[in-house]
Order: structure tokens, then sequence, then C-alpha cells
């Protein structure tokens, strides 16, 4: 399986959890407005390889997903909402 964009996620803000309920999350490089900082996660910008394609699939940590739900259960900062499709 080829790796199309690879990173990691350096810190977070305080208000991260305010998005929990809408399934979403922000991505942010070291140049987040001072606005949405506390809502970031805080990444290095890294280059994509391919293009992001809807139906693929992420790995996190190694693991390919396959949809079903446990990352959003061990995640020890509660960053990562479960929701069926």
């Amino acid at each position: 399986m080829a790796v199309i964009y690879d990173n990691k996620v350096k810190g977070m803000g305080d208000c991260v959890a305010e998005f929990e309920d809408s399934g979403m999350f922000i991505l942010f490089g070291d140049n987040a407005p001072d606005t949405l900082k506390d809502y970031c996660y805080s990444i290095d910008v890294n280059p994509i390889a391919e293009e992001i394609k809807a139906g693929q699939k992420a790995v996190i940590d190694g693991i390919q997903c396959v949809g079903c739900g446990v990352c959003s259960q061990l995640c020890p900062k509660d960053a990562i909402e479960w929701k069926e499709a």
C-alpha cells in the first residue's frame, strides 16, 4: 500500500473537544490564526504524494482502518469520534 500522506500531531489546542459533536477536527501548521489555535491540532505541513480520494482508508499508527470504531475507544485524547457511514 502506498503512503499518500504521513503526519504526526505535535500538539492540540485547549478547545479541540468542542468540535466532537460535529465529527470534525482541524489540522493546522505553525501558521494557525490566533483565533483558531485553541481549536486546532498542530502539525507540520508535509507534502502529499498523490491525490486523496473518497473511499481511501486511513492508517493510524500502522493499523489500517477497517471501520470497526476501536480507535475511537482507545484514543487517549478522545480525539477520534466514530460515526457510521
